[in-house]
């Protein structure tokens, strides 16, 4: 028989609150507007984990039917806009055509559903 976690139900993973965050999303929101909203402590938290974590529930919505748009990251020097592909949200260290530093992060948008 496997073992149950004591307080496993009661403690939501950041996936699980990820996942809630996303499907209620009514505005573009980018990566500092989740960590705030899902009270993240930055100080503990390693960016390039909560990345994977957002890409990891971006496929697992999409499995299900829930469907996002990746709006692409911006340089705020020169304006050059970055490539974004299907379901992979990255945010970019600098701006390949002027080398500036100041990128606007990439935002997130649920695609309104259709029927």
């Amino acid at each position: 028989m496997a073992e149950v976690k004591e307080g496993h139900d009661e403690e939501e993973t950041i996936r699980e609150k990820l996942s809630t965050f996303l499907v209620d999303l009514k505005e573009p929101t980018g990566f500092a507007e989740i960590v705030k909203a899902m009270s993240l402590d930055q100080a503990h938290m390693h960016p390039e984990s909560l990345i994977d974590d957002i890409n990891h529930v971006l496929k697992s919505l999409k499995m299900k039917g829930i469907m996002f748009h990746i709006l692409p990251a911006t340089c705020k020097k020169c304006g050059f806009a970055f490539k974004t592909t299907k379901m992979d949200y990255k945010i970019p260290s600098k701006c390949p055509k002027c080398k500036n530093s100041l990128i606007t992060p990439p935002m997130i948008k649920r695609k309104k559903e259709t029927r």
